[in-house]
């Protein structure tokens, strides 16, 4: 786009707001064209008069100083939380104020920078968006070097804050260079921390893909940021025991080197066999893994789109086509973008106003290169992958939070903890799969959707098996981050099998244990229906995810105490059958009068009666008019 003559405003009164995460929306100084926004390219007159002559015209460099400040904020934020509770001995603050103060610093710094540089704030971000051809690889070391100074004057900034502080506590500076680096915990190989930063960062970019992908149910203009300050939390809440989730090379790397000057010496490097390197290296190739597994199990299959740079003037008189409401019940009334009957050829979404692939002359396609060239062409197939991807991103999550807090002994998580990462890790979840597989991740979700005709039956064994083989293989990913904490407080394998699968509590009878899942699941399938439901006021496409992870930490609040809240077979058969074999032996399955049955019979029944509620109480009652 040629730049606008400096005597003529443009006209962009008619012209459709854009998609903040495309790319190709950003006008020639790399901004996002956001309404009443003055841009670079608008006249003088258009800007402050007195600022106007010092406004940096080039792009990378702007890019550069918004990483930078976005940088700084989150480190100002971080650091500061770190102090604080370190220096008053957790008068002023615990671990879970660490989680949400991290995550809320990164709400700000997005806010930042979003707009113009993408919101990296991370140096493992900057290149894994790289490797997959999402940044040019010319803009990293700009990129990089800003990150890695805004968290070297951050540091700063929070040092001289709490420099008084410091010199009561730690006048030897000997202690205290964890408030600003991150170490491993003491029973804690490197072999381990590596592992776990590796994870951590894998799914904290696996999620920022899943948030950002236009072509699954992203989290839209406004969720996106709030929906990182989520992950963030959540990281901190399943993955941060070992050690301290850097899961960012600039955040731990420019505090480290501030340390060695400020007073704590070369020990900052040299501390656990030069451990130092973990948190530059482990981050760096976590990011790209789970990039790549997202990209794997996801994106590659996306149907071919139309190319961005078509004129929208061919599209002008091309009729798109209604989709069959043949063989769907008269009276639905739930989401129009969860209905089968309602997808495309594809199995996607049909989002309003989006041509699909199959209206158009094939020369109109993207072409197909490198690992799309191995796109699975099988629908059901791809909601198969979505639905594993989707059930075990929530069971690291759920599993990781679990062991957290009882390995630590609630130093590191309470049962609030537990309470709000399950219910992000299921809102992460729903973002890799929720516009492919419509994010069932619940065998009991999976039945009533068969038994109410929202899904076919043929399908449902698929959805299944995804589900619990991504559940047995998450708890296995939080095994191996945990078998040390594990070796440490039971060897034996004893008393730790309900990390993973759940137990009832003492006291509580199988019948009281069989009636609290049955109501816990009837309440999580109903609060689904109602969630989505067209035809009442459901929470909209950008607004159901976080509805959803709502709903699972109350249900915890709620209905935890008697059974620790399976309310999914697949979330408790797969880690029990992995308990199974790790070690736990028979009794996952032969204690209190073989219980494990009761999660998964309990927990269907429960899904189709909560679901049949809702039906009976509000759906079936709905005027019988046409969906929009």
């Amino acid at each position: 786009m040629a730049p606008y003559p400096s005597n003529q405003t443009p006209d962009v009164s008619n012209q459709a707001p854009q998609p903040f995460e495309d790319l190709d929306a950003k006008h020639e100084t790399s901004y996002i064209d956001m309404p009443l926004t003055p841009k670079a390219s608008l006249p003088a007159r258009a800007k402050s008069p007195a600022l106007s002559r010092f406004a940096v015209q080039s792009v990378h460099l702007r890019e550069c100083f918004a990483e930078f400040l976005g940088t700084f904020v989150m480190i100002l934020f971080g650091m500061g939380v770190n102090n604080q509770v370190t220096n008053s001995q957790d008068a002023n603050g615990t671990w879970l104020s660490i989680n949400m103060c991290w995550g809320i610093g990164v709400l700000i710094g997005v806010y930042c920078t979003e707009g113009i540089s993408g919101a990296h704030l991370n140096t493992a971000v900057t290149l894994a968006h790289c490797v997959y051809g999402r940044l040019p690889w010319w803009k990293a070391p700009g990129y990089m070097l800003s990150q890695l100074l805004g968290a070297f004057c951050g540091a700063f900034v929070i040092y001289v804050m709490q420099y008084q502080n410091l010199n009561v506590i730690d006048p030897n500076r000997e202690t205290t260079q964890s408030s600003f680096a991150t170490y491993p915990s003491d029973n804690i190989s490197n072999y381990t921390a590596f592992y776990t930063e590796v994870v951590g960062t894998g799914m904290l970019l696996l999620g920022i893909y899943a948030i950002t992908d236009q072509r699954n149910r992203p989290a839209g203009p406004v969720g996106a940021p709030f929906a990182f300050c989520l992950l963030i939390m959540a990281l901190g809440m399943c993955i941060g025991m070992n050690t301290g989730y850097a899961i960012n090379p600039a955040r731990d790397f420019g505090p480290r080197i501030f340390t060695s000057i400020a007073g704590w010496g070369s020990k900052v490097f040299t501390t656990r066999d030069h451990y130092f390197w973990i948190p530059i290296v482990g981050p760096l190739l976590g990011g790209v893994i789970g990039a790549g597994l997202y990209e794997l199990l996801v994106e590659m299959h996306h149907p071919p789109q139309v190319l961005p740079l078509v004129s929208s003037a061919v599209f002008e008189n091309i009729e798109m086509p209604t989709p069959s409401m043949e063989h769907c019940p008269p009276t639905t009334g739930f989401d129009f973008y969860e209905s089968a009957c309602l997808r495309d050829s594809h199995g996607y979404a049909n989002m309003l106003a989006t041509p699909k692939a199959t209206d158009l002359i094939p020369v109109l396609s993207e072409k197909r290169t490198g690992l799309y060239r191995f796109a699975v062409q099988s629908v059901h197939l791809r909601e198969c992958f979505a639905e594993f991807l989707g059930t075990y991103v929530m069971i690291v999550f759920g599993m990781g939070v679990n062991n957290q807090v009882t390995n630590s002994e609630n130093a590191n998580g309470t049962w609030l903890s537990i309470n709000i990462c399950w219910g992000i890790g299921v809102m992460i979840g729903v973002y890799c799969s929720e516009g492919i597989s419509g994010a069932n991740l619940n065998t009991a979700v999976t039945l009533a959707h068969c038994v109410y005709g929202r899904l076919p039956w043929w399908k449902a064994p698929g959805y299944m098996i995804s589900q619990v083989l991504a559940a047995f293989c998450g708890a296995f990913t939080i095994w191996v981050m945990q078998w040390q904490n594990l070796n440490a407080i039971d060897p034996n394998r004893e008393t730790t099998q309900s990390s993973f699968a759940t137990y009832p509590a003492a006291g509580i009878s199988n019948y009281t244990a069989f009636y609290t899942e049955l109501i816990g699941t009837g309440m999580l399938v109903l609060s689904i229906y109602a969630i989505t439901d067209k035809k009442n006021r459901p929470a909209g496409k950008y607004g159901n995810a976080f509805a959803f992870a709502l709903t699972i930490m109350a249900l915890g609040m709620a209905f935890g105490m008697n059974t620790g809240y399976a309310v999914n077979p697949a979330r408790d058969f797969g880690p029990r059958l992995f308990t199974f074999c790790a070690g736990w032996g028979s009794k996952v399955f032969t204690t209190r009068n073989y219980y494990f049955w009761i999660p998964i019979v309990a927990d269907s029944m429960g899904g189709v009666c909560g679901a049949g509620l809702y039906r009976i109480l509000v759906e079936i009652h709905h005027p019988q008019t046409p969906l929009p």
